[in-house]
């Protein structure tokens, strides 16, 4: 049993195995469904997939601590929108919907979230070594 407001090393290091284990287990899913559905799907889809999926861990991951800042700093309307689009909550909604009501469409849920993050990757890339490249 957990007990409230406290912490501890060991818990902290639970609480992360159980978060790996956790997207693991939704990215094995999503991958396993996508092929019952789609027989034929190819595997470069299935590894670009799991490669999006750490993109979005990762940087979600740097987003906490002292250092946490986001490279796209506009409040626009589309900016928001595509960072609510990579929200770690608002993916596992969509993909758990995904996959209750409408299993068949998973194939493209995955190629949806591979050019989202693989776009958001190479922005940031960019965005990186412009700020890097300033005086």
């Amino acid at each position: 049993m957990r007990k409230p407001r406290r912490a501890s090393p060991a818990g902290g290091r639970v609480d992360i195995l159980a978060d790996v284990a956790q997207q693991i287990s939704l990215v094995v899913a999503v991958a396993t469904i996508a092929e019952a559905y789609r027989p034929g799907l190819p595997s470069w889809l299935v590894a670009a997939f799991v490669g999006a999926w750490m993109v979005n861990l990762v940087t979600s991951v740097l987003q906490h601590g002292a250092s946490a800042g986001s490279l796209v700093t506009s409040t626009t309307l589309p900016v928001r929108l595509l960072k609510l689009i990579r929200d770690y909550g608002a993916v596992v909604t969509l993909v758990g919907l995904v996959i209750a009501v409408a299993p068949q469409q998973v194939g493209w849920l995955m190629a949806g979230f591979v050019v989202i993050n693989g776009g958001f990757l190479c922005a940031s890339i960019a965005a990186a070594a412009r700020a890097s490249l300033r005086p």
